[in-house]
């Protein structure tokens, strides 16, 4: 019998391995698209260029899922992928010196820490700062806003309105770091900077709002 739970809990492990490794794919996918999306948009913006390099990149998250029955696992699971993404940072190289196309990507490391290696054409390359040109990698920010689009059959079911608030207040005090961040340390290189944080701030204040209207629906409801 022990050698049976034995090998019940090795399964086990091992789905929930395979589960992670699926919605951490997932999770990367959408990622290193929305990177280089942003970073060929701003590539000319010496600000955000110096964003990168010091506060790191700000990958923003909204799920739009309930938390009942199937759902709630879905959410649950990408919880866990987009606190997965801490563990990855970005590297960009100059394509022509490792004889790959332009904007190929590359990862290295392992399943649990890894750089994500991108190469940008030399023109491009030659618009990054110094710290950028030699390599350092760009952290990266995750955060994760959940805003449950509820059937109107399941509008009186609050009881996993707590785990929206974790998440929402989770996302809402790492976006409030990196804003602080952002401030403290952006704001150096550039005049312009006010730009990019007046952009930060609106977002933030977004998040706040429609994490305390969802409160207040939720205490509504309970009472």
């Amino acid at each position: 019998r022990s050698s049976d739970l034995g090998q019940v809990g090795c399964y086990t492990l091992y789905n929930v391995k395979i589960r992670r490794d699926i919605v951490v794919s997932q999770a990367l996918s959408a990622l290193v698209t929305s990177f280089q999306s942003v970073l060929s948009a701003n590539i000319h913006d010496s600000t955000f260029c110096h964003q990168l390099a010091e506060v790191g990149f700000l990958a923003y998250f909204q799920s739009l899922l309930n938390l009942q029955g199937d759902e709630k696992g879905m959410v649950e699971d990408f919880c866990v992928a987009v606190r997965e993404l801490n563990n990855f940072s970005f590297v960009l190289v100059e394509s022509n010196t490792v004889k790959r196309s332009s904007e190929s990507v590359v990862f290295k490391g392992s399943r649990s820490f890894a750089v994500i290696e991108l190469s940008l054409a030399q023109h491009a390359f030659n618009l990054l700062p110094a710290s950028l040109k030699r390599r350092q990698p760009i952290k990266v920010v995750p955060v994760l806003f959940n805003q449950a689009v509820i059937p109107q059959q399941l509008q009186d079911l609050t009881s996993n309105s707590q785990f929206q608030d974790d998440i929402n207040a989770e996302g809402l005090a790492k976006l409030s770091q990196y804003i602080h961040h952002y401030r403290d340390v952006v704001g150096k290189f550039s005049a312009h900077a006010s730009l990019g944080l007046h952009s930060l701030l609106e977002l933030f204040s977004r998040a706040q709002l429609t994490y305390q209207n969802q409160k207040s629906r939720d205490r509504k409801s309970g009472s």
